[in-house]
């Protein structure tokens, strides 16, 4: 599913102080881009669940260009998240 012609994310205009975790930037940014997507669903197993991760397909580590990246960014369930850091061969594209 694609995004909307005019999605356009809140990005930030100066970098957030780095502290635990990201900042409210990041945070909004991950919602209005579920929202755009109509996202409510795993995107990997389809469950529906209370919260879904967002997941970046391009490690931030590896390229952190690509963190406010739309098309970067999956949401998926916990356990599909959990497996696409430990690599497993049926779970998402692993970092």
């Amino acid at each position: 599913m694609g995004l909307p012609r005019k999605w356009d994310p809140i990005l930030p205009s100066k970098p957030e102080p780095k502290g635990k975790g990201r900042g409210r930037t990041w945070h909004r940014f991950k919602e209005q881009l579920r929202h755009a997507r109509g996202i409510y669903a795993c995107e990997q197993c389809k469950a529906v669940v209370d919260y879904l991760e967002a997941h970046h397909i391009v490690g931030v580590h590896d390229d952190p260009s690509r963190e406010f990246d739309a098309r970067n960014v999956r949401f998926l369930c916990r356990d599909c998240h959990t497996t696409a850091h430990n690599g497993s061969k049926t779970g998402v594209v692993s970092r």
